[in-house]
């Protein structure tokens, strides 16, 4: 990639006025491997969550495995976390969930692994299943299999007791989410 600095205040400018930009530039970093020096660029693209651009990164690519060939580490976990923290249940793109998702997935399946790599916390669980409610199947069954994950961990304490507690709640007719996520996070 040419001009790294470039390429990284386009991708930082969000505004409405930046949009077209944002979708040039993903799609020439289409064009690009993703690798270390290229992660930084995607993950702006997915946190952007113009579905334009993010059509541009996943054309003829499935954006909950696309990630996959990386091996998990800190700043991919902590920044596509930040990325579920961002928005709320109906303004995410299912594209930007998707890969979110698949990430959380590929760092936790082996939840040791994962814990190693970054400490999940309460918040984070809370913002990964929030999603449950975007009556989106695949998505829910995402989201159900990360917690399921890091429910069944070796080391039960109490993200993996709350990540079990969600997924109870979930299936559960008589129990609301709101009993395990904040209320605010469900709107």
């Amino acid at each position: 990639m040419k001009d790294k600095n470039f390429f990284t205040t386009i991708l930082s400018d969000t505004s409405v006025e930046n949009r077209e930009n944002i979708i040039s530039a993903a799609r020439y970093l289409s064009t690009y491997p993703l690798n270390a020096d290229t992660l930084t660029y995607y993950l702006k693209i997915i946190d952007s969550n113009i579905e334009d651009a993010l059509s541009a990164v996943f054309k003829n690519r499935n954006p909950e495995t696309f990630f996959s060939i990386l091996k998990p580490n800190y700043e991919l976990i902590s920044s596509i976390l930040g990325t579920l923290t961002k928005y709320k249940i109906k303004t995410i793109s299912l594209k930007s969930l998707y890969a979110a998702l698949g990430i959380i997935l590929m760092s936790y399946k082996n939840p040791k692994a994962g814990l190693k790599i970054y400490k999940i916390s309460f918040s984070d669980i809370h913002h990964i299943a929030k999603y449950l409610l975007t009556e989106d199947e695949k998505a829910v069954n995402l989201i159900i299999e990360i917690l399921e994950s890091i429910w069944n961990n070796d080391m039960k304490n109490e993200i993996s007791v709350l990540s079990k507690n969600i997924i109870n709640c979930f299936y559960d007719n008589k129990k609301k989410l709101s009993e395990h996520i904040p209320e605010k996070l469900l709107i």
